[in-house]
């Protein structure tokens, strides 16, 4: 959730049942947004239980072959029937039957496209999607002027497919192993773990004087929001990207002309300094179908801008032959510039990664390898380590590291979207991380949480037409019924 937001601070592990306002207190949006969460783990819980993985009642999310008005089977489609699922305890609702190629939470790709001869799992992704003012104008009140108030978590569910290798076996009743195979080896099961904590960033004046243990030196409560945005799957290997306002810093787009040098005709620059941009800045184009699809396309730099006509002019620094993301080039997709606080040194193409990534200082004292982080495409290399090596520096004391796997597990699987939140505050000059014996836990990401469920498995022919070779739904009945 890329929200304005002070910290996180739901931990299911902490048993809470509710949260108790107390007279004359300062009210946090911590502490709601906790009850939310508190309620929201109960009754899912209480579906999971009772429900399973999986299940629904009738027909809900049934898969059958589409067909025409005349009767004829519409190639390489299929239809997904409405009603009610429930994924571990979330509600998937459709209100009406849906085409595979017409989902509106789920714009495909050509990848994505069913082929002629092949054998698929169809599945359910579920998820939630943070919506702000930006994406559906009616959260905004008019009557306030232009300020935004709450935003809201919307439940995004998406119907795939990925094919079964020729041979598989594959009947009902090992469905949910095929799935959670076939998801482990696309690596959306991964557990890569982080860990974070604050340490002072320059030598001490006096060598022989320890530094202390922790020492944020930020001027301002943040919320640090690291987040993974090339996963495993990208040759030239896994990337992140930072932000101190939790990735909330966004400039709707009113108008873009694309090119090698793109600019952007924007809604606003910012309310000041903190929430605006400056040339440098790195920034991401994204839109609904950006989102959506889960993509990661190359970043943009702020080249100049222009305050009086709210135009800011990007370049890039990608390969020249890197293709040009289409994001954001359709105003209905609600399309905005969201912008990170990463620095470092652009990596050329030629050359390579040498050394640690760590800010360093020489006998001197003069600092190297500003910002303490490579960049590729605009986003950060993700480097590993443990104990004391492999930490990264974000700023401000700040530092993060990637764990490697233990001896013997197979390497760490990055997945797109992938994030972790850290608060860091003034008061304790340290960042909120949860230790033991003063060092620090190595955490799963924070989310984004994908609960996925098989549906069925369909036959694709030669001339597209599809047929349903298996259902691999899971039905309850309502408790009412089953007394008759």
């Amino acid at each position: 959730m890329k929200g304005d937001f002070s910290r996180n601070t739901f931990d299911p592990r902490k048993h809470f049942t509710r949260v108790l306002m107390q007279q004359g207190r300062v009210q946090l949006d911590a502490d709601w947004n906790e009850q939310a969460a508190i309620l929201l783990h109960y009754v899912r819980t209480l579906a999971a239980d009772l429900i399973g993985p999986h299940g629904g009642p009738g027909d809900g999310f049934a898969i059958e072959p589409r067909r025409g008005q005349n009767g004829n089977s519409i190639p390489c489609d299929f239809v997904i029937l409405p009603g009610h699922y429930y994924v571990d305890g979330f509600l998937c609702e459709s209100e009406g039957p849906l085409a595979y190629t017409g989902q509106p939470d789920y714009p495909l790709r050509g990848n994505q496209q069913l082929k002629g001869n092949a054998t698929y799992l169809v599945y359910i992704d579920v998820w939630e999607r943070h919506i702000t003012y930006v994406e559906d104008t009616s959260i905004r009140e008019v009557a306030l002027g232009g300020p935004d108030t709450a935003t809201r978590a919307r439940m995004v569910w998406q119907v795939k497919v990925v094919p079964i290798a020729p041979g598989a076996p594959v009947d009902a009743k090992n469905c949910d192993a095929l799935l959670r195979e076939t998801l482990a080896g696309l690596g959306r099961l991964g557990e890569v773990r982080l860990r974070a904590r604050a340490r002072l960033e320059s030598p001490p004046e006096d060598p022989s004087i320890s530094p202390p243990e922790a020492r944020y030196q930020g001027a301002e409560n943040q919320l640090y929001r690291v987040e993974v945005h090339y996963g495993s799957d990208r040759p030239d290997g896994p990337t992140f990207k930072w932000s101190r306002e939790n990735g909330s810093v966004v400039f709707p787009i009113l108008a873009m002309t694309v090119a090698d040098t793109t600019t952007v005709t924007l809604e606003h620059l910012g309310s000041d300094g903190r929430f605006g941009l400056a040339a440098g800045d790195w920034v991401e184009i994204v839109d609904d179908d950006y989102v959506l699809q889960g993509r990661a396309d190359a970043l943009w730099q702020v080249d100049a801008i222009d305050p009086a006509n709210m135009k800011v002019t990007l370049k890039r620094n990608s390969p020249s032959t890197s293709p040009i993301s289409d994001a954001g080039q359709d105003p209905s997709k609600h399309p905005l510039l969201r912008r990170w606080d990463h620095k470092g040194t652009v990596r050329g193409r030629q050359g390579c990664i040498v050394g640690r990534l760590l800010r360093r200082w020489d006998r001197e004292g003069d600092k190297s390898r500003e910002g303490g982080l490579q960049l590729d495409e605009g986003t950060a290399i993700i480097v590993e380590g443990e104990g004391e090596d492999g930490w990264l520096i974000l700023e401000e004391g700040v530092q993060i590291q990637f764990q490697k796997p233990a001896r013997g597990q197979p390497e760490n699987r990055y997945r797109t979207g992938d994030y972790w939140l850290i608060p860091a505050r003034t008061a304790t000059r340290d960042v909120e991380w949860p230790c033991h014996a003063g060092d620090p836990e190595a955490m799963v990401p924070h989310g984004v949480e994908h609960h996925c469920a098989p549906l069925a498995v369909i036959s694709v022919g030669g001339d597209g037409g599809v047929v349903r070779a298996m259902d691999c739904r899971r039905r309850i009945r309502p408790l009412v019924t089953l007394s008759e």
